[in-house]
């Protein structure tokens, strides 16, 4: 028995979803059947809520790994900002603010100094 446990302790893949069902089992577990109502009612809520417009200009940085998704469309804040500029960075979600933090950093500094002057990035 002690060899099996150590074989699915260094299996992420097993140990994973066994980990996940005594959650699941757990008394107080948020993804239990009974609590199901009261989650698809916080997510009707989340998914209708409108947020008002605001008055300031947005700035959109994409990764160049999404920048093709529609979900990450700096578009869809036009309807709700002054302004969107928006700027594809290199890397991917992750990346594009550890490995190319200076470019992302280089940005940031010439929109605080276009804001500074009177311009920003377009």
């Amino acid at each position: 028995m002690w060899a099996l446990w150590v074989w699915a302790r260094s299996r992420p893949l097993i140990l994973g979803p066994i980990h996940k069902l005594f959650r699941y089992l757990s008394s107080d577990s948020p993804y239990r059947p009974e609590h199901f109502p009261l989650r698809w009612d916080e997510y009707r809520r989340v998914a209708s809520y409108v947020p008002e417009n605001l008055d300031t200009d947005v700035y959109c940085f994409v990764c160049d790994e999404n920048a093709a998704r529609l979900d990450y469309e700096p578009s869809t804040w036009r309807r709700l900002a002054r302004a969107v500029h928006d700027k594809q960075v290199p890397g991917d979600h992750n990346t594009c603010v550890t490995i190319f933090a200076g470019v992302v950093a280089n940005e940031l500094q010439g929109i605080f100094a276009g804001r500074n002057s009177g311009r920003g990035m377009r």
